[in-house]
């Protein structure tokens, strides 16, 4: 149960950080990689998305509790990429709303379809 528990941590760990960088990346109006090169950028970031993934943690395990997280996992990180970055591009607050959005309700539907 330990080893199952700090898989889930990893896991929540790395797609909020996914998370924040694409949040970084796209509030210059458009999806840059340059952006993560500007002064504090990048650390700001992963501050936040390392305080995220620490939250999101107990409820990504209640929500993943008898599944395997690695595909699940990923691929509600690569739509959490897109969608965080096409809603930053139209606003940045938008955008911040949007993932937490994206996430609880992703991670609910994962266990409502799988209970």
């Amino acid at each position: 149960m330990l080893v199952r528990a700090l898989t889930v941590l990893i896991w929540s760990m790395a797609c909020s950080l996914a998370t924040a960088f694409a949040f970084a990346m796209s509030t210059g109006g458009r999806v840059n990689p340059a952006t993560l090169a500007l002064p504090a950028v990048s650390t700001i970031a992963a501050l936040f998305g390392g305080t995220a993934g620490l939250v999101l943690w107990p409820y990504m395990y209640w929500s993943l509790k008898g599944r395997s997280p690695f595909p699940t996992v990923l691929i509600l990180t690569a739509i959490a990429a897109v969608v965080v970055s096409s809603s930053t591009v139209i606003s940045p607050r938008i955008g911040l709303i949007a993932s937490v959005i994206y996430w609880t309700l992703s991670l609910l539907v994962v266990r409502l379809l799988h209970a």
